[in-house]
């Protein structure tokens, strides 16, 4: 809804104005982090210095980098050739710096696994925040400026719940001894990120730069829709996976016991939905988006051949980082993130959709190393790997071929988008829900538990159950 409200009150320029804005604040947003957070969730043995060190270093990074962000803005601008986006990334950057004094409290509370307390905090503060705040503003005609001040109120929402749930420290004192450990972890973390994020906003760069804020805008939200079906199973299994899976990293069988099992429930899970979203991509992008973003529809539908390439990336990251190879992954990263600068700027001479295509070249590549890397940390053959794959293929086929003739019918006889899509919908769940009474060998083993046993519905807090 938030989402349909904006992309009809917002223009597909503004759109591409804050996602260059993001773009640049995930790099200054990396570098103020530099790895504190996770450094405290990691600490095995955490004082009270550890905290207040880390709300100090949080502090000054933040302050620094927001400095950078406000007076290299104008630059910026003049980079992206937009007069407009000086000021939005000022104020996106008082966002990032407010975000910042709440760091060491989320990761106190993500080292607790509160994820019941963050899930909370962070729903309120996007429906309080964002979403209140910029469909007011949208509906008032503010533009771009609703969700500039949608993320100022959510991002100061968020960071004052957390520090009254877990203050981030007792009084303004800290050592250098303290300062220095968290910086040695979260150093070499940040190292790792950084072609990671390279990797992740190389292609909006480069439309930024060469295509234009409008073509980025219709990007964007491609890009933005094309991932939202894996990102809640992504987060439940990555919050779940970690720490698990460091626990038992110098057990192989259990390691490839659990990367399986997640890998399975992905496949299966996601293969089919990506197979409907391509089919039904037009409804889509005119449902969510509105008459005005019918431009989206190829470069989404590009995308989308590879998105569960990219959750894959994920799940084998998750091994990695568990594992304590996060070098060997850096090393791979770095080729990632320069397939993906240099495809899109090949691939920016035939618009969006050569980009994307550019882009799924480099996933594949890319997913094909991880899979390399972990192939060697647990061993396991690359037969027994792709069979996970069986039985998504089996059921996205099935869907494919039911679905389409009608799909194709509607589409002739000009039914209304938003009626198609949700007819579409709602025949796929039933087509889901006989395939699970009456053929359920079709979903494997590892679905079949998660609709027996509703773990996709289990609360944040109860994700600690999951550990071994």
């Amino acid at each position: 809804m938030v989402l349909a409200v904006l992309a009809r009150h917002v223009s597909p320029d503004e759109f591409g104005y804050i996602a260059i804005a993001n773009m640049v604040l995930v790099f200054v947003e990396m570098l103020a982090d530099a790895g504190i957070g996770p450094a405290i969730i990691q600490k095995k043995e955490l004082s009270q210095r550890h905290i207040n060190a880390g709300f100090f270093l949080s502090v000054v990074l933040g302050i620094l980098f927001f400095s950078v962000i406000w007076l290299g803005a104008p630059l910026i601008a003049v980079f992206f050739e937009s007069d407009n986006l000086a000021a939005i990334a000022q104020w996106m950057g008082l966002s990032a710096l407010v975000t910042k004094m709440s760091n060491v409290s989320r990761a106190q509370l993500e080292r607790e696994m509160r994820f019941d307390i963050l899930m909370w905090v962070d729903t309120g503060s996007y429906l309080f925040g964002y979403a209140l705040v910029g469909i007011i503003l949208a509906l008032m005609n503010y533009g771009v400026w609703a969700i500039v001040a949608g993320k100022l109120v959510q991002s100061s929402l968020q960071a004052a719940c957390l520090f009254i749930i877990r203050p981030s420290f007792t009084r303004l004192f800290f050592t250098l001894r303290e300062c220095k450990e968290l910086l040695r972890y979260g150093g070499g973390l940040t190292f790792a990120r950084i072609f990671d994020n390279i990797a992740s906003q190389g292609d909006y760069f480069v439309i930024g730069r060469f295509l234009g804020s409008t073509q980025l805008g219709f990007y964007d939200r491609a890009s933005s829709i094309m991932v939202m079906p894996g990102q809640y199973l992504n987060l439940v299994l990555d919050k779940a996976l970690f720490p698990a899976m460091s626990q038992i990293q110098d057990q192989k069988k259990r390691l490839e016991k659990a990367y399986f099992t997640s890998t399975s429930i992905v496949s299966t899970s996601l293969i089919p939905l990506t197979i409907l979203m391509y089919l039904l991509a037009p409804e889509i992008i005119a449902t969510i988006l509105g008459p005005n973003w019918s431009a989206s529809v190829l470069p989404f539908r590009v995308l989308l051949l590879t998105a569960i390439f990219r959750i894959f990336i994920t799940i084998s990251d998750t091994l990695v980082r568990a594992t304590g190879a996060v070098y060997a992954s850096a090393a791979r990263k770095a080729i990632y993130a320069f397939l993906i600068i240099a495809g899109s700027w090949m691939g920016h001479f035939w618009g969006l959709v050569g980009v994307a295509i550019a882009v799924d070249v480099a996933v594949v590549i890319g997913y094909s190393m991880m899979i390399q890397l972990s192939m060697n940390l647990i061993g396991y053959s690359l037969s027994d790997y792709l069979r996970l794959y069986r039985h998504g293929l089996a059921l996205g086929f099935i869907l494919y071929l039911i679905l389409a003739p009608g799909v194709i019918l509607m589409r002739v006889y000009e039914i209304n988008h938003a009626v198609l899509l949700f007819s579409a919908l709602a025949l796929s769940a039933l087509l889901i829900l006989s395939v699970f009474f009456f053929f359920p060998k079709l979903l494997g083993e590892s679905v079949q538990t998660i609709f027996n046993k509703n773990i996709l519905l289990v609360p944040f807090k109860k994700i600690k159950a999951l550990q071994p």
